[in-house]
Formats: C-alpha cells, structure tokens, sequence
C-alpha cells in the first residue's frame, strides 16, 4: 500500500511502503530511513533474515506476497550503504542456498552489486568466511563470483590488505593448475575466469603466469577468457598505472553509491514500454535489456 509521499511522512510509513519495490523509486523513504538510521537497522535486518531463511529453508513462495512484495530488496541496499557489519552473516547466509531460490531472491543483483553489499559490510577479520564461500565448490559458481568479488572491492577500497587478496588468489589458481583436464568441472568456468581477471592487474609474481598457462590447456570457453584477453587487461592495468583503478574502470569493483542514485539506473525505475503477450516475474523481459521482467520493465 502506497502512502502520501510529502515531507511529513514518518519512519514507520516510509519502511511499510520500503516494503514494495514498485516502478516509483522510493527516494522519498529512503532519504528519511537514512536520516532515522538507529530506528530503521532493525527492521531492516529483520527483512534480510526473513529472506535469508526462506532462501535457505527453500520457503521462497511463502515469503513473496503481493505483486511488488519484496521487503529484502531495498532492506539489502540501506544495510550495505550503512556499512552494517550484523548484514554480513545473513548476505552469506543467502550464497549458501539453491540456485533456483537465491535466483528468484536476487535476480540480476547476484552478478551486479551483492559482491558490492558484503564487501560494504565486512572487516578484514571477515575475509575468511568470504573466502569460505568462494572457494567452496559445491556451490554455484555465481555465487562464489559474488564472493570472490567480494574479496576484490575490499582490497580496492583499503578495507583488505593486498597480500591476504594476493595469497587467496595464489591459492585458488593453484589448485586448478594442479588439476587434470578430466577433474576440471565444466561449471566451474565462470569462477575461474573471473579469478584470472581479477589476477591480471595485481601484478603479482608468478600467478600471471599460472593464469596464462591454465588459459592455455583451452579449459575455459573463449568467449569468456583467453591468453590475448588476459594480456590485454594486464596492459590496461600498466596504461591506468593503477590496478584498482582498472578494476574500477572494467569490473565495478567499487562500494555502491546512494541506494537512489544506483537504482536509478534500472530499467524498472523509468518508463516502462507495453507489450502485447504476457510475460511471466522471472522470464526474461521481452525489451532484449537481458533482465528477468520483475527487474527491468514489469
């Protein structure tokens, strides 16, 4: 239920209408949950835990209500703008769920801002369950990607040390290296590019050549990585004189910005175009923008 939005509204309106993730951007509620922080946290980590046990108890048709029910969604990014370390163990929590459920939670925010999220929310004393995700193989890769993104944003924004980061990356790479092309899993390509990506402008002894030998053997798709792609992301990061900045530049391997001000950007806070057939919450959207329809034009 939409409430009068004006200057007036307060705290407890502006977290029930935060509820709802409709077509308006909430601007209104979120600038006053940001200006009433200690009053709003609670609740909204109390919406993040509902979701992440749904998530983890496979409960997700219980917990969507109405149309644009989703308490979770703007609850995740208000915590992560608000650097909320008691976030962190329920955004993990999340990565450890079904694919098909953590699918129809996050949607696109999987592979664009929820590695963003957990990074906002650590310290380095919790690199370790980060790291805990990502290198745990029976998970889906894109969510040890989020995690090992994770662990990338906190050493570009000065929250990880680079060695811890270098040594985690050593490691893993290490372990695919010494695998034969048979015990390689196929579903695993995905996690290792990205980890030969994020390798490319550590400048980092020795693991740029591992990345490249492993590249090599033609283990990983083409079009996702390849020995020239890899040497051209190691160059940009000699020409930007940063590999942080490269990082930034290529990967978005940065804190996110204002909840309003990302958001903004979303297909499914602007205009909406109408089409003719019926197309289901988790169907792509018939726009071509790539999306689930829930994320982008419904």
């Amino acid at each position: 239920m939409d409430a009068n939005i004006n200057a007036k509204m307060d705290t407890t309106t502006a977290l029930e209408n935060l509820k709802y993730v409709r077509p308006r951007l909430a601007v209104t509620e979120l600038g006053i949950v940001r200006e009433n922080r200690d009053e709003a946290v609670p609740v909204l980590l109390e919406r993040l835990k509902t979701a992440a046990d749904a998530v983890s108890s496979g409960n997700l048709d219980d917990y969507y209500g109405d149309e644009y029910y989703d308490p979770a969604f703007y609850a995740m990014y208000m915590l992560a703008e608000f650097r909320a370390a008691e976030a962190l163990p329920l955004l993990l929590q999340v990565l450890k769920g079904d694919s098909d459920d953590v699918d129809m939670l996050l949607g696109d925010l999987l592979t664009e801002g929820y590695g963003q999220m957990i990074a906002m929310c650590a310290t380095p004393e919790d690199a370790a369950l980060i790291k805990e995700i990502a290198s745990n193989r029976e998970l889906n890769e894109f969510h040890r990607c989020a995690a090992l993104k994770a662990l990338v944003v906190m050493w570009v924004e000065d929250v990880l040390p680079r060695e811890v980061l270098v040594d985690f990356l050593a490691e893993q790479i290490g372990l695919y290296i010494g695998m034969t092309d048979e015990e390689f899993d196929s579903d695993e390509e995905m996690y290792v590019s990205s980890l030969i990506d994020y390798i490319a402008p550590l400048h980092a002894d020795g693991l740029h050549d591992d990345a490249k030998a492993f590249l090599a053997r033609g283990l990983i798709d083409w079009r996702l990585n390849s020995v020239d792609e890899f040497d051209k992301r190691v160059k940009e990061a000699v020409n930007t004189k940063s590999g942080k900045q490269m990082l930034i530049n290529a990967d978005y391997c940065e804190f996110l910005g204002k909840t309003e001000d990302v958001l903004s950007k979303w297909h499914f806070f602007r205009d909406k175009p109408k089409f003719d057939v019926k197309v289901g919450r988790n169907e792509p959207c018939p726009c071509g923008s790539g999306n689930k329809y829930k994320r982008c034009c419904l």
